[in-house]
């Protein structure tokens, strides 16, 4: 999934997942284009905090901020990705 990052310096990234048992989101990417120069300073799955290492990877490419989830979802779910 790629996404815009075209709001002011600071401001958190909220998005949903739609999954089902029958349509699953297995292990997905995040690209945020334009994020800037820090990584994220933490990601929430519905309000769980995520282990970096563990739960997601992380890293910059340009000013780009890809994240690799090593999970799977089957409902609907909401990440979100907070900047420092």
């Amino acid at each position: 999934m790629r996404f815009d990052e075209n709001r002011s310096y600071g401001q958190d990234l909220t998005v949903r997942l739609e999954a089902t048992d029958t349509q699953k989101v297995i292990k997905p990417v995040f690209v945020v284009e334009n994020w800037g120069n820090q990584l994220a300073d933490s990601i929430l799955v519905d309000d769980k905090i995520l282990v970096e290492g563990v739960d997601f990877r992380q890293g910059l490419e340009d000013d780009n901020l890809v994240i690799w989830f090593n999970q799977e979802y089957v409902s609907s779910t909401v990440v979100n990705i907070e900047k420092k």
